[in-house]
């Protein structure tokens, strides 16, 4: 019985998906900066000019794509990059929508919160896994790591403005106790802003960098079984 093997990606499709939710991200920081000025002061300009930095980047990325995918291991990265990170993207929503919607005591919480993170890393690096043992190649591995991560932060930065949207009054409650609101000296609808600024452009920053050290320990992990399967076979 032969076994289906998933569909080539459409590379161009891909960028242009992802050029359009970036480009939508950098106009809706945009307005919601416009609609609520206090972000461009003392406390909220930092948040807002590394997130609008950050996005520019993943758009001139994104743009690129299919001149980074011209070679074939690279195309390899990027489409198990995509479709990796669409679940990753998918876990982020479900891990925010618990954290504002589902009460949860504050010692498990911190617990979930550890257990979410812990599972996204592992989907980055289990994404070079994959593409470590399709291309053999390491450089097109890290690749698909940190674009899974990119990829889902986008989705996740979309999903964080679609609450900021529909869900604004609810994320004000919430934030109305942060002792970070109470020092920023910010009405509260410019603080729920701001704090969706500060953690996308956070989330922006980071997840590459964490991408980049799990897309090592999942090549390593590949390597060591490579190695004792070769000892098993002697």
């Amino acid at each position: 019985m032969s076994v289906m093997k998933p569909k080539n990606l459409n590379l161009k499709t891909v960028k242009q998906l992802t050029v359009g939710i970036t480009i939508a991200l950098i106009a809706m920081t945009l307005i919601s900066v416009y609609n609520y000025p206090e972000n461009l002061g003392k406390y909220g300009i930092k948040s807002f000019t590394w997130t609008i930095s950050l996005l520019m980047i993943y758009l001139i990325f994104c743009v690129r794509i299919p001149v980074i995918s011209s070679k074939t291991n690279n195309r390899l990265a990027i489409e198990e990059g995509t479709r990796i990170g669409a679940i990753a993207g998918f876990l982020w929503v479900i891990h925010v929508s618990i954290e504002y919607f589902v009460f949860i005591p504050k010692a498990v919480n911190g617990i979930s919160t550890l257990g979410f993170m812990g599972i996204l890393f592992i989907v980055f690096g289990f994404s070079a896994y994959r593409t470590m043992q399709k291309t053999r190649q390491t450089a097109s591995a890290i690749l698909s790591g940190v674009w899974c991560a990119m990829f889902s932060i986008l989705v996740l930065f979309v999903y964080g403005f679609l609450l900021n949207f529909f869900f604004m009054t609810r994320l004000m409650t919430i934030l109305q106790f942060d002792e970070e609101f109470k020092m920023s000296g910010m009405g509260i609808a410019s603080f729920t802003v701001h704090n969706t600024l500060e953690a996308g452009g956070t989330h922006l920053l980071i997840a590459p960098i964490v991408a980049i050290v799990f897309s090592l320990l999942g090549i390593a992990f590949l390597k060591i079984q490579k190695y004792l399967s070769d000892q098993r076979a002697k």
